[in-house]
């Protein structure tokens, strides 16, 4: 399959690396200077779930029972949280992990690095939590990131030139909650979809243009990989199964994978085994091939539509609290009436349709403590195509419609950047946001204890009444 021209080429310009690699070593030297990982507050919750695999494989030899959790229960300050997710099989007498096996396998290289260093110098315990543990944790978040928006920026500058994917690339890091969950709260499976997110989207691109084995091979594996970190986003392959190239038809698809189809068996096979570890876990631990490993208590929940509170609510909006996302959206419909670009309309629309309801859908749509909608993290690098889109639109009118779109696009960015920086500072609270505590702290650098006490209080008894999916 022959691909069109394209818009625009990747020029010579090199500023969005240097962005990129500027917001690496600044994101690397705010998180030290945090120091969460010396303070034993990485692990906690979900981040420990997801952890759990590695110490019970490589330490304890007990993934069946999980038998030395209680010890570590002890031993940390803030440990009430390390058996969270971890529920009793009677049919076989073993212990299953709620949590999919993906992020497990993304961290182990840094996870192993951590337990030698432990077991060389012996200042820390090489038990599998200690500082270095939650150290690596973070690194791997902070890695995985980088290196998504490296392969994003490949992705980009085959259609946009390098200003607007620089500009593109800004929107992604700063207009969105990527930060937070690379430097304030890494360890969850969002930062490492976001890689694979990054990744397929390269890959597929260019199956489609230069068509080899590798490429099939390891967009398979990154398929498979969506399907273990976060099952929901096995929807991702919505997007190189509908995907075509800019000038081309339907009937020059079909062609095209018939005269592809071994690379394409050869892809849907590596996507099978490398889902073939999580299959082989539940069927040890539970007895069965395919099971539900969340409990009762969790559980999608159709009936109450939760859409518009998920997108604009004061509660967890995901376009209030990261508004030039929007653009994103925008981009795509104008994409339908583009010779060039309208080839991207019906994947990302038949994937975000789903994906949308199925976040909004789940019994607690806010997520927990959490900045912005988190659950959609990940959707970030399939919205900096038709971001950048909108961006090369705009730069080509006229200078009285660039400035006004310029200041919008920088208050925005500003307002997105506080709103990170007051959720840091727990002004901005992770769980009980309303439109009146929004408005009591807008702008404000600080608040009154007392005050945001109140509020906080105010907002769960109405979450007690109404239920809100809590």
């Amino acid at each position: 399959m022959h691909s069109g021209s394209g818009n625009s080429k990747s020029s010579r310009s090199y500023l969005s690396i240097i962005y990129l690699v500027l917001f690496a070593f600044l994101t690397l030297n705010i998180a030290s200077n945090l120091g969460k990982w010396e303070r034993n507050q990485i692990f906690h919750y979900d981040v420990c779930g997801y952890h759990n695999y590695l110490p019970a494989l490589f330490i304890y030899h007990d993934l069946a029972h999980f038998r030395y959790i209680d010890s570590i229960e002890t031993k940390y300050t803030i440990a009430d949280q390390k058996r969270y997710a971890l529920y009793d099989i009677p049919k076989t007498g073993k212990v299953c992990n709620q949590y999919p096996v993906g992020v497990a396998i993304f961290q182990a290289p840094f996870f192993l690095i951590a337990h030698a260093l432990c077991q060389r110098d012996g200042k820390f315990p090489a038990d599998g939590y200690s500082a270095p543990y939650q150290h690596t944790t973070f690194i791997s978040t902070w890695f995985y990131v980088i290196l998504g928006l490296f392969f994003l920026r490949k992705f980009l500058v085959a259609y946009f030139n390098d200003m607007i994917v620089l500009l593109a690339l800004i929107i992604c890091t700063i207009g969105t909650n990527l930060y937070i969950y690379t430097v304030q709260e890494p360890g969850l499976s969002h930062p490492y979809l976001f890689f694979l997110y990054a990744c397929i989207l390269y890959l597929t691109n260019r199956l489609y243009r230069k068509p080899s084995w590798m490429h099939a091979i390891l967009l398979g594996i990154c398929l498979g990989l969506c399907a273990i970190t976060r099952p929901l986003d096995v929807l991702i392959f919505l997007i190189p199964l509908f995907w075509t190239t800019p000038g081309t038809s339907a009937l020059s698809k079909l062609s095209f994978l018939l005269e592809h189809k071994y690379k394409l068996l050869a892809l849907l096979l590596f996507a099978l085994l490398t889902v073939l570890p999580q299959l082989v876990y539940w069927k040890e631990m539970t007895g069965e091939w395919l099971y539900y490993s969340y409990s009762e208590k969790d559980y999608f929940q159709f009936k109450q539509f939760n859409i518009i509170k998920g997108l604009f609510s004061y509660r967890k909006g995901w376009f209030l609290y990261s508004p030039l996302l929007i653009l994103g959206f925008i981009g795509a419909l104008l994409m339908s009436r583009s010779k060039d670009f309208k080839f991207y309309f019906w994947p990302f629309w038949l994937f975000f349709v789903p994906m949308i309801f199925l976040v909004f859908s789940w019994h607690m749509w806010t997520y927990g403590w959490s900045f912005s909608c988190r659950a959609l993290m990940e959707t970030i690098p399939l919205l900096a195509f038709p971001i950048a889109f909108v961006l090369s639109k705009l730069s080509s009118l006229k200078l009285k419609y660039i400035v006004p779109a310029g200041i919008i696009t920088i208050f925005l960015l500003a307002l997105s950047a506080f709103q990170i920086w007051q959720y840091e500072q727990n002004i901005l609270q992770g769980d009980a946001m309303s439109k009146k505590s929004y408005w009591a702290i807008f702008g404000k650098t600080s608040i009154n204890g007392s005050e945001l006490d109140s509020l906080i209080k105010e907002q769960r008894v109405i979450d007690q009444k109404e239920g809100n999916g809590l």
